[in-house]
């Protein structure tokens, strides 16, 4: 039985190696977007930290920093190490119906995480917004 891959033509077998491959570096780009965005957030909550006197405000607060921790150290390390890694199977020989697949998963776990980083700047916004 014939997948759909290989009823695609060479040219567009190589032009989805290539839009993946852009993809693949516009989603390392964003992970180090978002890295930079973990550290205004730090400095932001550094730079508040001393107008925050209520118990449950600094609780709050840890708990920003708590996510940001987990941010800058796990998450996104992890997705950028993934990402490289991917680059590499990009050249390699790997069958397109795989790398199209891992392309796919890799793609919802940089959505997702889009999602989340603009969600956590939101409302760290509104915290420091209303202290």
């Amino acid at each position: 039985m014939e997948t759909i891959y290989k009823k695609q033509s060479m040219t567009e077998k190589t032009e989805l190696m290539k839009k993946m491959k852009a993809d693949t570096t516009l989603w390392i780009c964003d992970v180090d977007y978002w890295n930079d965005e973990v550290d205004d957030c730090q400095l932001l909550l550094e730079k508040n930290l001393a107008q925050i006197d209520e118990l449950e405000e600094r609780k709050r607060l840890e708990q920003f920093q708590n996510q940001i921790i987990y941010y800058r150290d796990e998450l996104l390390p992890e997705l950028k190490h993934d990402l490289v890694q991917h680059q590499k199977v990009l050249e390699s020989n790997t069958p397109l119906e795989k790398l199209v697949k891992s392309n796919e998963e890799l793609n919802m776990r940089q959505m997702a995480i889009h999602e989340q980083m603009k969600e956590r700047r939101r409302q760290l916004n509104l915290f420091i917004n209303n202290i």
